[in-house]
């Protein structure tokens, strides 16, 4: 157990069931003073029930809450970029790890939609999902959600968060909506303002998002759209043949000679580099190290104008492509930069 890591679980943290924990807690210790308090308890009274109190809440918040313990956490799904508000929203993972029974994990798994400001790392809102909660995609003032056992489509307010329409309040809005809504989240795909379906009658459609309309379109053009984001993409870079660099992965192009890579300490070590390389003078620029286990566990590269955005391991990594610096650490595990 990692005694920082500890005592930082008693700080609130975004996360639902983390802070319900914590606020159950607190509840009982402030009733259990009350009732000593009323009884007029002794000075020894206090502090046994004290110590007794620490030892409880501490085996509580270490088996159901990973207190001081590791917790994985892994990106769910694509992490949107929203250029013109400067924000990044994902759906977060986290699982902790209480071993296996008869071969199955079982490990507590919860799930977070969170929006954070890109400049400043600052959270601007979470919120709690379930298993099977699936983040289709974004428009200009909504969050496209999918669920295939209650809402196959439902809205959430993309500046809040909260829910602004269920699948049933859709259906009232268009009734045509209930014979084409499928429930899988794969026959989803979100451009712009326009949701486009592959419909569980059969045909393909795009619905506007703002008033809910319904254009029928052919089959070749919902083919058209790809799932594949260019800027989350990985290149193997061919520019470090002649280069000291171990595994490198080329993470934005400055120029025709100048790349921002990452690379490997060493060929069995699992700690990274974030490195500003010259390939027309095979010349590191800029080096620094980034705490990133392995090639493996990177989960999301977003590539932007004055930033790099590098999410992996329950960390978001902001890299300042002009100052040629770490911005800022958003650790996912506290919803802060820690």
């Amino acid at each position: 157990m990692h005694f920082e890591l500890f005592y930082k679980s008693f700080r609130p943290s975004g996360w639902f069931y983390h802070d319900m924990l914590l606020l159950i807690l607190v509840i009982f210790l402030v009733f259990a003073l009350i009732f000593f308090i009323s009884k007029k308890a002794k000075p020894r009274t206090y502090l046994v029930f004290l110590c007794f109190y620490f030892f409880i809440s501490s085996f509580i918040g270490i088996v159901f809450g990973g207190f001081g313990r590791k917790i994985n956490y892994s990106t769910e799904s694509k992490v949107y970029y929203i250029e013109e508000k400067d924000q990044l929203l994902s759906l977060v993972r986290a699982a902790i790890p209480n071993g296996t029974e008869n071969g199955i994990s079982t490990s507590l798994s919860h799930f977070e939609l969170i929006l954070i400001d890109a400049d400043t790392g600052e959270k601007v809102w979470t919120k709690r999902l379930t298993w099977r909660h699936y983040l289709v995609g974004i428009t200009n003032d909504y969050v496209i959600m999918n669920n295939p056992d209650k809402n196959w489509l439902y809205f959430l307010d993309i500046k809040t968060g909260k829910r602004v329409y269920s699948q049933k309040d859709l259906e009232r809005k268009n009734k045509k909506l209930s014979d084409i809504l499928s429930k899988s989240f794969t026959d989803y795909y979100v451009q712009q303002d326009n949701i486009y379906v592959y419909g569980n009658d059969g045909g393909y459609y795009s619905i506007l998002a703002d008033d809910l309309s319904i254009t029928e379109i052919t089959k070749e053009k919902f083919d058209t759209f790809t799932r594949f984001d260019f800027t989350q993409m990985l290149n193997e870079g061919e520019p470090y043949q002649d280069s000291d660099l171990i595994n490198p992965i080329t993470l934005s192009k400055a120029d025709d000679f100048n790349y921002y890579v990452l690379s490997s300490q060493k060929r069995q070590n699992s700690k990274c580099y974030i490195t500003f390389y010259d390939a027309a003078h095979n010349k590191i620029n800029w080096q620094e190290k980034i705490d990133l286990s392995s090639e493996a566990n990177l989960e999301v590269v977003i590539d932007t104008k004055d930033s790099i955005y590098l999410q992996s391991s329950g960390k978001l990594y902001c890299i300042n492509k002009s100052a040629q610096k770490i911005d800022y650490v958003f650790h996912y595990r506290w919803n802060r930069i820690d």
